[in-house]
């Protein structure tokens, strides 16, 4: 069987470490020259001049569908197929989870793990780091597991059977990957072509995928501290306990060991006038729009940057903010309402400079990272490092 790995990053290697097991014929293509003996390699012009055919093409997420590569290597093989739906072949269990949404995918992710470990072995993979193809060896048949499943990974998945699908909102995103914003919904919608035993999602999706489902509200029953964002993904995870059995007593121990990732909507310091909250992992309107309601009764300030994944930045609540700051290629977006600066350093210090009124800053960016940064981690201890920096140097409380 030939097989063409198209893509030679994180993902691409573990399927390639995966096949060296077996008698299969691997061929690599990357973007960039791999000089190495594993299998052939081809480069685009490669696949263009010589226009060899496989049986499968195993696409890794970070080749977008509408790349040339995509479309050649989509031509050249009886089928294309993504990682995930690679590894089902391999699989044991039937008790997956797949979540997908446009925003809070991971920590929704995160929490039911947190809430299923309670009583179950369970296996977190896919969109949020790890691929299936790594661990599919080791998962049992009462193990469960848990996928993150992005817009990406569903293009090329059909026979994904999923005890449980969880949608944690949908709206505009990716964008610059696909043809348009019905194919992007549709992706997600592929999920359901094996109906699911228990379809969580929010009034949103409904509405776009044209479902009726119940309202969650278990949060009454619980102690927790989390903000409003992350309380909706906590029901999420309380509804998948539920189905699997949790009793309250583990429910409440699982909730009590849930950690939120650095970077969303994470109040991280406070000053005599200012409270700074770094959201650096929103890079869409949704997610800089979803902080914005979290802080609706203060005086807020906004700050955006990035690349943004379309050109309509009249989808941003900037009515309710009361300044707007940008810097980076997210600025040439904008007209002469949005303070346009060089840098987050520039921003900050204006800020501190010129606003005299008790605000909340929010570092919540709209676009991804990669103008600037490598990740927006780094993005987001870039900013956490210039506030200290700042406002430190007044000797103001920093908490």
């Amino acid at each position: 069987m030939k097989i063409l790995i198209l893509g030679f990053g994180k993902t691409g290697q573990a399927v390639y470490n995966f096949l060296s097991k077996y008698d299969y014929d691997i061929f690599i293509y990357d973007q960039n020259y791999l000089n190495i003996d594993r299998g052939k390699y081809y480069s685009l012009d490669d696949l263009k001049k010589e226009l060899p055919l496989f049986d499968i093409c195993i696409r890794s997420p970070g080749i977008k569908r509408t790349s040339e590569v995509y479309h050649l290597g989509e031509i050249l093989s009886k089928k294309i197929v993504s990682e995930i739906e690679f590894s089902l072949n391999f699989l044991k269990t039937k008790h997956i989870i797949g979540v997908s949404g446009t925003n809070g995918k991971t920590t929704t992710c995160q929490m039911i793990k947190t809430l299923l470990d309670e009583k179950y072995r369970t296996f977190l993979l896919g969109n949020i780091g790890t691929p299936l193809i790594n661990y599919v060896d080791l998962i049992n048949e009462s193990d469960i597991l848990i996928l993150e499943l992005s817009s990406f990974i569903l293009e090329n998945t059909s026979s994904l059977t999923c005890e449980v699908v969880v949608y944690t909102s949908l709206s505009e995103n990716h964008l610059d990957g696909v043809e348009n914003i019905s194919i992007y919904y549709g992706s997600k919608k592929r999920l359901l072509f094996q109906n699911p035993s228990l379809l969580v999602c929010d009034s949103s999706t409904q509405k776009i995928f044209k479902i009726r489902q119940h309202n969650l509200n278990y949060l009454c029953n619980y102690r927790f501290k989390l903000n409003k964002v992350n309380q909706k993904n906590l029901n999420y995870a309380i509804e998948v306990a539920n189905f699997y059995h949790l009793n309250h007593n583990q429910i409440q121990s699982g909730i009590d060991k849930i950690k939120i990732d650095h970077y969303r909507q994470e109040i991280i310091c406070k000053s005599k006038l200012f409270i700074f909250v770094n959201d650096s992992k929103s890079t869409s309107i949704d997610a800089t729009n979803s902080c914005i309601d979290q802080f609706e009764k203060d005086r807020k300030i906004l700050i955006l940057s990035g690349v943004f994944k379309s050109d309509d930045v009249n989808k941003f609540n900037l009515n309710k903010v009361n300044k707007v700051y940008c810097f980076g290629q997210i600025s040439k977006l904008f007209s002469n309402n949005v303070i346009k600066m060089s840098s987050l350093e520039e921003i900050l210090i204006d800020i501190k400079n010129t606003v005299k009124e008790k605000s909340i800053v929010l570092f919540s960016p709209g676009g991804s990272s990669f103008d600037l940064y490598k990740s927006y981690q780094e993005r987001g201890e870039h900013f956490n490092i210039l506030v200290k920096k700042i406002w430190k140097s007044e000797s103001e409380n920093i908490k």
